[in-house]
């Protein structure tokens, strides 16, 4: 309407300048658009000119003139009063603010309208006002990961690359800047943008988007990998890696898979666990020998407080494009998969598995999933952890029984129970189709997640879960990720189970909303 009158608007200010003001006008001088006088006297007043921006008599506003009024005005607590193109008022703009609208008004605060006044779901940002139960878009979990027999702690991605830590933070391991533990979930500092995420002992490591990586808590070895051996409650730049698409950290060692199908590994190598042909430990990446067209890797190593076994544990495994799967570092329970128990200081093939699209390494065990769906184990297996029905020790894989459709499993809990023992406490877990959960091995602490506290030597269904996406096992305790970005934990606690008490459950139960 302003663009159509623009041109009367100008005319009539140029009339102006000329002649004055209409009724100062010669009677013979014709307004422009008008004929000429024919000398009958000329109206004494202008008529109004809608879209010349004052209110003149007969208009009930014009452009931002609304003669004072404002919404208020006619009983409209909030919003902006109008004017139309016939010089109306226009009420559109008004209104009775409600929570819920989309709208957050003035007088709305978080406590009182979320639903209104926290960050938008689905902008990628996880805000202070949004948690995965409102807004899993943003703030659901995506990946969890855990570890610890002692200090046991345990970490969530999130969908906007942050995330979230719980349990024990003794060395700074929740990376949160502090060093006191947590039996809800606090948030990591400084960490945007990550895209994989593990947590190892008493230290926790990420991936981000652009190729680097992240570790934070204890650095006694250098698993921190920042050439360093000092720790750290707040992440840190892993040295030298800036193509890395996954990261692998376990105990006092971390690896990562770089995108030109490589690995590199850095912290403790007792055992060869880094791969690179030494026992010689490094406080930033070194390159493992043997390996190549890597799609996935897995570490592992974890030993009972009074164990003699603690400085022989610790080995990695990859998953090759071509489908089958390389091993280093410890083999005392055949874990390596090479059909002996021979440590190795660089990677040797494991035998007899072809079509592996993932692996996950335990302390004293390993197992991968075939694309078949089948899952193949091999180790150590006191507590039925192989899944063949039996407690015999197996340094080649063996099938889990009657398990299939398998497209996840997770082999991270178990160890010895002290030298010369023929016990161990080990359980495995994976996630077949149709997003249930099958677990098998130790149970003393409910960590199967069936009910019971009953070891099994093949799997049973964790009872009440549906829609898992991702799963984790360590020490007497899992996690599993769902559809929904909710994380649920069972079994032993110690604040690892992320669920606001001390009290071990031997069925799941949800981690407290973030």
């Amino acid at each position: 309407m302003a663009a159509a009158i623009r041109p009367a608007v100008a005319g009539l200010a140029l009339w102006s300048a000329c002649y004055g003001s209409r009724s100062e006008r010669p009677n013979d001088a014709a307004q422009p658009g008008e004929a000429a006088d024919s000398g009958e006297d000329a109206p004494t007043d202008a008529e109004p000119i809608c879209g010349n921006g004052k209110a003149e008599e007969g208009e009930e506003c014009d452009g931002t003139d609304l003669r004072g009024r404002t919404c208020a005005s006619f009983g409209f607590p909030v919003g902006m009063l109008g004017c139309d193109g016939d010089c109306g008022v226009d009420l559109g703009g008004c209104r009775n603010p409600a929570c819920g609208d989309g709208i957050c008004d003035l007088h709305e605060d978080p406590a009182s309208c979320a639903a209104d006044c926290r960050p938008p779901c689905g902008d990628g940002s996880c805000g202070e006002d949004e948690d995965q139960l409102v807004c899993p878009a943003d703030c659901g979990a995506i990946a969890v990961s855990a570890w610890g027999l002692v200090d046991p702690h345990t970490c969530a991605l999130l969908a906007d690359g942050t995330a979230r830590c719980w349990g024990d933070n003794h060395h700074g391991q929740l990376g949160d800047g502090t060093s006191a533990s947590s039996d809800v979930p606090v948030r990591v500092e400084g960490l945007t943008s990550a895209v994989g995420l593990s947590a190892g002992s008493k230290s926790t490591c990420a991936v981000l988007a652009d190729g680097t990586a992240r570790c934070w808590g204890d650095n006694q070895y250098g698993q921190l990998g920042d050439g360093t051996n000092t720790d750290s409650n707040v992440p840190v730049i892993v040295a030298g890696l800036d193509s890395a698409v996954s990261v692998s950290a376990a105990d006092e060692f971390a690896c990562a898979v770089l995108v030109d199908g490589t690995a590199r590994c850095w912290g403790a190598n007792g055992q060869g666990r880094l791969g690179n042909g030494t026992t010689e430990s490094s406080n930033v990446p070194v390159v493992v020998s043997g390996v190549a067209n890597v799609v996935g890797i897995s570490t592992a190593g974890s030993c009972a407080p009074a164990s003699d076994y603690c400085a022989h544990l610790g080995h990695a495994c990859t998953v090759l494009d071509d489908g089958t799967v390389r091993c280093w570092g410890s083999s005392r329970w055949g874990q390596l998969g090479d059909g002996t128990t021979t440590d190795s200081l660089v990677a040797v093939p494991v035998t007899g598995v072809t079509g592996a699209v993932a692996v996950s390494a335990g302390p004293i065990h390993t197992c991968a999933v075939l694309n078949s769906g089948t899952v193949r184990c091999w180790g150590g297996n006191a507590s039925g952890q192989l899944g063949d029905g039996t407690t015999t020790d197996s340094p080649s894989p063996v099938g889990v029984t009657g398990l299939t459709g398998a497209v996840l499993v997770s082999a991270r809990s178990g160890y010895p129970l002290r030298q010369g023992s023929t016990g161990d406490l080990a359980h495995i877990c994976a996630v077949i189709d149709g997003g249930h959960e099958v677990c098998w091995g130790s149970n003393g602490f409910g960590q199967l997640g069936d009910g019971t506290t009953e070891d099994r030597m093949a799997p049973v269904e964790v009872g009440g879960l549906a829609g898992i996406v991702a799963v984790e096992v360590t020490a007497w305790r899992s996690c599993a990720v769902l559809s929904d970005g909710t994380v649920w934990c069972w079994g032993n606690n110690g604040g690892g189970l992320g669920i606001g008490a001390t009290e071990s459950t031997p069925v799941p139960l949800p981690v407290v909303p973030w």
